[in-house]
């Protein structure tokens, strides 16, 4: 859904938090948008122009712990 590179971070906050990390990083000239919440079983993230997209968390773990064994071992 979005690439990590060196030019761009996710940043994980406590919804109590994310108005001021926006305001922060509005002034700093960075821009930075909120991607989506989790609380629970399930990841939501809303994605222009798809819109919103959920996964399961514990289908996403399964899938990354199988594709990162191969590389560093169980």
């Amino acid at each position: 859904l979005f690439g990590e590179a060196p030019s761009r971070i996710v940043v994980s906050v406590r919804p109590d938090a994310v108005a001021d990390v926006l305001h922060r990083a509005t002034e700093a000239g960075v821009p930075a948008v909120r991607i989506g919440t989790t609380g629970g079983p399930v990841l939501s993230i809303a994605v222009a122009p798809l819109g919103p997209l959920s996964a399961g968390v514990r289908d996403l773990r399964e899938r990354a712990d199988a594709c990162l064994a191969p590389i560093v071992g169980d």
